[in-house]
């Protein structure tokens, strides 16, 4: 047997739901916000996705070796948490803005924060996850002797 580890990383958006993980189309178990969990797979090519509520991430095909361990580490989207503090920020300032500059700029800056958060769990569903695997080797390297003769 061998060994897919999968790394979640700790983020703010999504901190309170789990990522339901699949490999090969079944389910084996969720990864909470920050957590690394080890799950055991048989020899050979496998896929694996990430599900939260109705978006996921891309299939990522793998191969397992015999006592080998794969990590792959699973987050959400490239700029989900710039995305998350831009939004929140512009939402923010028309909020306290919105008697200086009237209704309509206020709710045209709303509008304009609403619509790429509908286009991303909307259209962007298949994608709202990211799964990588990591491509450093695990080995042991000694370092270099200083003064040897």
């Amino acid at each position: 047997m061998a060994t897919v580890r999968i790394v979640r990383s700790s983020e703010f958006m999504n901190r309170r739901r789990d990522y339901h993980l699949f490999v090969d189309g079944t389910k084996v178990g969720t990864v909470a916000n920050g957590e690394t969990k080890d799950f055991q797979v048989s020899e050979g090519q496998h896929t694996v996705y990430a599900k939260i509520d109705w978006c996921y991430s891309p299939e990522h095909t793998f191969t397992a070796g015999n006592a080998a361990v794969t990590t792959l580490n699973v987050s959400a989207f490239k700029y989900a948490q710039v995305y998350f503090t831009v939004t929140i920020i512009a939402v923010f300032i028309a909020s306290a803005a919105h008697r200086a500059i009237g209704d309509v700029p206020a709710y045209t800056i709303y509008g304009l924060c609403i619509l790429p958060m509908l286009l991303i769990y909307t259209a962007g569903r298949k994608k709202y996850l990211r799964l990588t695997e990591e491509t450093t080797e695990d080995a042991y390297v000694p370092p270099a002797r200083i003064g040897s003769h």
